[in-house]
């Protein structure tokens, strides 16, 4: 078999289609504020100024003794000759910069749940925020850096609550280029890269935030040795790509991925040459140039109709989510090879790793759409040699509606929770606690409040992990309770303390022991507390991995 055909192959056996990949990475949205739950107050806030590499920088010392430095420039603006480059390091400035004010959120289609971000949008994007929980700091703190979720297509990194910097750590978050702007490949611009790829320049906006908090994040009193990087969804999945990314190695110490992980839902990547033909189809929907390069054309078009052209070439489907299936590519550089061969051989980065998902990560949207025999041919796509195995386990095999599980949902909600989230993150367990990284695994159970929802959703846990849920009375959520209080600072008090000394647990909380392949330990942060447990989906996500470890032989 060529090399070609054999790709083609994998491709066929492993990857969803296109459409079906339409709610790949969705996220919903969040805009925090650093600090802790109180706003700034001009009347009783005060000036204060951090020195970095670059130059002098004037943020804001709130009522609460915290301060916030926003709108930092960790790159130069990717714009111009700049525009699918990698990022370039920040520029010097003399005087003291104005911190106090958000930065431009990075270019983005309007899809309505990111009306805010999209309205603010620019091509000089590439921007970070600082938060500490006191002015001056007197000691080193834990610094975690959060990458937001969207598709790697909408969000921003803007924060509205969040608890995290109140309990003593350093909360960063980060703007990253998006889209067509942050992922393109094309052959022009593989062949004037010298590491002779193109793509992934997202990935690279966030190794150079990190380099940027190693260098510059004692200023603001953090420890640069004791960095955890975490994200949700599209973000969790970019921290796969730094676990696996040569390039990153040294940037940070640990790593949370909530709902993604170096799996992707899409656990074959294009290759370069893949890419490039996608690259090549946008420039076609954009338009020729009348004369010299189509790089040049591209790099001068207005950024809006770059925008534009990005959008009708991946064709959202309806909750925003790019059909082109996977912006990432191997591209032989930032990602040297398909993430799931390194991961299974090791050549990761040292790091302790939380991973996890939410129990029915899409039960009332897509999951919804899918006919019987639409169904059918989904698991038959994804596994295979495996597939008869599959349709067995979901009871497709004899049925065109097998009853719902109370737990799990429906057939639909746990193929695409089982193939897209949970598996990969139990295999990627598996292979990361077989190279020596410590691993604690966890499935999320709460269902938001309002949602009605039987079980947590898609991006349920977050008001958790950020605090609101601790906020008194009605949220944009619903009410949270007492219950819902308590399983947030639970849940907050593993991920501080994993931040602080690389393991979650501490004599205040629950024991959540260590993955090990053996009995495939998870903990449950359910409505009655955390509960530890075996993971009983291993069973059937053994297929799921005999099925990728088939494509990976070939």
């Amino acid at each position: 078999m060529t090399k070609d055909k054999a790709s083609i192959a994998k491709k066929r056996r492993l990857n969803r289609t296109q459409g079906y990949s339409s709610a790949l990475f969705c996220f919903s949205l969040i805009i925090l504020l650093p600090a802790g739950l109180r706003c700034e107050n001009p009347s009783t806030s005060a000036d204060v100024v951090a020195s970095t590499e670059q130059g002098k920088l004037l943020g804001r010392r709130l009522p609460d003794a915290s301060a916030v430095f926003q709108n930092i420039p960790f790159a130069q603006p990717p714009v111009a000759n700049l525009r699918w480059r990698e990022p370039q390091p920040p520029t010097h400035w003399n005087g003291v910069r104005d911190a106090t004010k958000p930065s431009a959120t990075c270019l983005q289609t309007d899809l309505g749940r990111n009306h805010d971000e999209a309205k603010d949008g620019s091509e000089d994007c590439l921007y970070l925020n600082v938060s500490t929980p006191s002015w001056p700091i007197r000691q080193k703190l834990p610094v975690m850096v959060w990458i937001h979720g969207g598709s790697n297509y909408f969000g921003s990194g803007r924060v509205r609550v969040q608890t995290l910097t109140g309990q003593g750590v350093v909360f960063v978050s980060v703007n990253y280029r998006l889209g067509i702007f942050g992922f393109l490949s094309h052959p022009e611009l593989t062949q004037e890269s010298p590491h002779h790829g193109s793509g992934n320049y997202a990935i690279l906006d966030q190794i150079a935030a990190l380099r940027w908090v190693k260098k510059n994040i004692a200023a603001f009193g953090g420890d640069p040795k004791n960095v955890t990087v975490f994200g949700q969804s599209a973000g969790a999945i970019d921290i796969g790509m730094l676990l696996v990314s040569p390039l990153s190695r040294g940037l940070f110490s640990k790593a949370i991925c909530e709902s993604g992980g170096p799996l992707p839902p899409q656990p074959l990547l294009p290759t370069l040459k893949e890419a490039e033909k996608m690259g090549e189809a946008f420039a076609a929907i954009l338009g020729k140039p009348t004369h010299g390069s189509e790089l040049n054309f591209l790099r001068s078009a207005p950024a809006k109709l770059v925008l534009d052209a990005g959008y009708r070439n991946t064709a959202p489907g309806p909750n925003g989510s790019p059909t082109q299936g996977s912006w990432l590519a191997v591209d032989g550089w930032v990602i040297p090879e398909q993430p799931a061969l390194t991961l299974r051989s090791g050549r990761v980065a040292r790091v302790p790793v939380i991973i996890g998902s939410n129990v029915q990560e899409f039960s009332s949207t897509a999951a919804t759409a899918l006919n019987p025999e639409e169904l059918r041919k989904h698991i038959r796509k994804e596994f295979g040699a495996e597939s008869s195995k599959a349709l067995e386990f979901y009871g497709m095999a004899s049925s065109d509606h097998p009853a719902a599980d109370p737990f799990f949902g429906s057939s639909e909600t746990q193929f695409m929770t089982d193939t897209w989230f949970r598996c990969p993150s139990i295999v990627a367990s598996e292979w990361l606690s077989n190279s020596g990284n410590p691993v604690w695994q966890y499935q999320f159970e709460r269902p938001l409040p309002g949602t009605e929802a039987s079980s947590t959703v898609h991006s349920g846990e977050l008001p958790y992990v950020f605090g609101e849920a601790q906020i008194p009375g009605k949220s944009r959520r619903g009410t949270f309770e007492t219950i819902d209080r308590e399983i947030s600072r639970q849940i907050q008090a593993y991920w501080l303390e994993f931040a602080r000394r690389d393991d979650p647990n501490s004599a205040n909380s629950p024991v959540w022991p260590k993955y090990d392949e053996r009995d495939h330990t998870v903990i449950h942060f359910t409505s009655s507390g955390p509960v530890v447990t075996p993971n009983p989906r291993v069973p059937f996500c053994s297929i799921y991995k005999a099925n990728l470890e088939n494509g990976l032989r070939e």
